[in-house]
């Protein structure tokens, strides 16, 4: 279309209408923000563990949360996804992971991290059990062998 033929005064009108009608905000359609999971699913009270939160629309976001209180040095990797460090916490259990935008609203994930005793955590985290071969405890092979020396005598 040539536009040298249409007054400026309607083109103007025609702009202000379109802006009006379409928003002059950034806003990336979509809908509104979710927050599906949060990987790993648990951590010790201490907190520090590195999350990793994903969902939709993670867009112009302002704050992230687990247990209401705020993701250490929280990362934006993509509109899909957000990383951070766990903050303590003083209660045992599930907490909701929270991700507010300043221009999608906030989507909340009930229960999705849980804070573990450091034992718990440590098993979470591949640990196994061990108490029997820490220095200065006998292997569970020399009591064996202590009780069948026992046992002979």
């Amino acid at each position: 279309m040539n536009t040298s033929s249409v007054p400026g005064r309607l083109l103007i009108a025609v702009s202000l209408f379109l802006l009006a009608a379409c928003g002059s905000d950034s806003t990336a359609p979509g809908g509104p923000l979710t927050v599906t999971t949060v990987t790993p699913a648990s951590g010790p009270l201490a907190g520090g563990t590195r999350v990793t939160i994903t969902g939709t629309n993670f867009v112009d976001v302002a704050s992230v949360t687990i247990g209401g209180n705020e993701l250490g040095s929280f990362t934006i990797v993509s509109s899909t996804k957000v990383t951070g460090t766990t903050p303590a916490s003083t209660i045992l259990g599930p907490k909701d992971a929270v991700v507010t935008s300043s221009s999608h609203g906030s989507g909340t994930c009930s229960g999705c991290f849980s804070y573990v005793s450091i034992r718990a955590a440590a098993i979470a985290a591949g640990y196994t059990h061990t108490c029997g071969l820490a220095p200065g405890r006998p292997t569970a092979g020399a009591l064996t062998a202590a009780r069948s020396a026992t046992a002979r005598t």
